[in-house]
């Protein structure tokens, strides 16, 4: 373990003897390694941390530095220099100072060192006295804590206009008898006035509520043509042009010819034009519900436009009847119907003078032809996890048509099987990546017939001779996966495992790995050991099998 030892923890630094005392102390240690070798000429990081009242008490001060230690692995410093340090109170003790060292020169520090403060600096106790004894007379205090620190300049010049005793509330009452205090000339004001006739003889702005509002008697008129007469409507107290827009309660109507928004001339009881390309009319539901446009026609049918917020439809109806003949809701469309359920829903008869089109028909076939057609074309999608094509689909291709499929079980019998047919040789089975396992199981066939066979069972002869069953159909062309097709599986064990257990299969159970198609060398062939690596392994060794297929 590297040491350190502290060679003096306390020592004031003083400039002279009548300077102010510096907030420093010095601190000197000497470095060691492991085998107590001095660590000398080599720049350190070190971190002081002063508590107070233990050694892990509160932490009233630190800083870092990054000294350099001299030939003789002392290190010498300054304690101080930052922020708080002079707000220690250093006779409110013990304190304690803590080194940490980092001999790279950083801040991992690994040396840590804790002492006692035994001795107070006395420089920096003793700014602060310890007791005052006998009385103390202040015949001179701090002039700004005084009111007189309040007194302006105009204060003085205001206190120097006064006349009189100037102490105390100013007596005028002196100066009701004050001829002179009421003259303009005066410089005294008056404190009551008792008679106003001395003081206001004409009056040339009498109430203007006296007057009778007679536009004849004004003069300079305002620049509003004789021509326009305005009239205040004796029941509402608006004033209005003529007589033609009308107000009744919170209602508002125009009761003479056309309104027209944005257009000087409207053809219609309500014409609005507008060229910059804003919406002509803007209808808002305040609860989001229902917003409608009615035509009422007198002795006619009505009919109804709605928007329905809350179960979000567009309706065209013929509110006499009862009728809908367009409602759109939901993407769909009906027909006679509030709610359509379908993309397109009509109660009643259809009736068409042309056909219907299918445009993927190439020959335009009609009716239960066209629908024959085009189920017998449409594409199934696939994805990782489904129970499909004879097993459970462990990858797809880009189009989600074509991909591969495992059994749903081992074909093993549980104990594993050997790779080869009993003899050893270069079957150049070497194919690897999706697809590539069906060529590399027929090769290692066609090999072991020349290289040698014994008869007894093997990994490839038993997928390619696998036949399953399901939903009704056989399928026989199953063979040994490649070491990429392997790989695949691996990554999709979870999903595999449980699509394989809800279709009356059983999840991988492969305690010895699983064989692939993919050979190594003479003697070996890869295996995979389903815990993510591959192994080579010699071609007699007993593995697990998981027979695959593509689609």
């Amino acid at each position: 373990m590297k040491k350190v030892f502290t060679i003096l923890a306390a020592v004031l630094i003083t400039a002279s003897v009548f300077a102010q005392t510096p907030e420093k102390m010095t601190y000197q240690a000497v470095v060691r390694d492991d085998n107590s070798t001095l660590i000398t000429s080599t720049q350190v990081g070190i971190e002081i941390n002063i508590y107070q009242g233990s050694a892990s008490g509160t932490l009233v001060y630190t800083e870092t530095q990054t000294p350099t230690t001299n030939v003789n692995g002392l290190l010498s410093i300054e304690i101080g220099g930052q922020t708080g340090f002079d707000l220690i109170d250093w006779a409110n003790g013990p304190y304690f100072i803590e080194t940490n060292i980092d001999m790279t020169g950083g801040t991992n520090y690994t040396i840590t060192g804790v002492s006692q403060l035994l001795t107070v600096p006395y420089a920096l106790h003793a700014k602060t006295a310890e007791t005052i004894t006998g009385g103390i007379t202040e015949t001179d205090p701090v002039f700004t804590g005084s009111e007189a620190n309040n007194i302006t300049s105009a204060d003085i010049t205001n206190l120097s206009n006064l006349s009189g005793t100037n102490t105390g509330d100013q007596d005028i009452s002196g100066v009701a008898i004050n001829t002179q205090a009421i003259q303009d000339t005066a410089n005294q004001i008056r404190a009551d006035i008792p008679d106003v006739s001395g003081f206001i003889s004409t009056e040339t702005d009498p109430v203007f509520t006296t007057w009778n509002k007679d536009y004849a008697d004004l003069t300079n008129k305002p620049k509003i043509a004789d021509t326009v007469s305005a009239v205040i409507d004796t029941t509402t107290q608006f004033v209005r042009k003529s007589s033609h827009w009308i107000k009744n309660g919170n209602n508002l109507h125009y009761s003479n010819g056309l309104v027209g928004i944005g257009v000087a001339i409207p053809t219609a009881s309500l014409d609005i034009y507008d060229n910059v390309g804003n919406p002509f009319l803007k209808f808002v539901s305040e609860d989001n519900v229902y917003t409608q446009w009615i035509s009422d026609r007198a002795n006619v049918d009505d009919y109804l436009i709605g928007i329905d917020g809350g179960n979000n439809r567009f309706t065209f109806a013929n509110i006499t009847t009862g009728n809908y003949p367009l409602v759109l809701q939901n993407d769909n469309v009906g027909i006679g119907i509030l709610n359509p359920t379908e993309k397109l829903h009509v109660v009643g008869n259809i009736q068409m003078e042309g056909q219907i089109k299918n445009v993927t028909d190439p020959t335009d076939a009609q009716d239960a032809a066209t629908k024959a057609y085009v189920d017998n074309k449409a594409s199934t999608k696939y994805q990782v996890g489904d129970f499909a094509q004879g097993g459970i689909v462990f990858w797809v291709d880009e189009t989600g048509e074509h991909g591969l499929v495992c059994a749903k079980s081992n074909q093993d019998g549980g104990s594993g099987v050997r790779w080869y047919a009993g003899t050893n040789g270069v079957t150049r089975a070497t194919g690897d990546g999706p697809f590539s396992g069906e060529l590399n199981t027929l090769i290692i066939i066609s090999s072991q017939v020349s290289i040698g066979d014994n008869g007894e069972d093997y990994a490839a002869q038993i997928c390619n001779d696998l036949q399953i069953t399901e939903g009704g159909k056989t399928y026989g062309d199953w063979y040994l996966p490649s070491k990429e097709e392997l790989n695949l599986m691996y990554q999709n064990k979870t999903i595999i495992d449980a699509t394989a257990t809800a279709n009356g299969g059983s999840a991988f159970f492969c305690p010895h790995g699983l064989w692939s198609s993919t050979e190594d060398t003479n003697n070996n062939a890869w295996r995979n050991g389903f815990n993510g690596a591959e192994y080579s392994t010699t071609k007699d060794f007993q593995a697990e099998i998981r027979a695959i297929r593509s689609f």
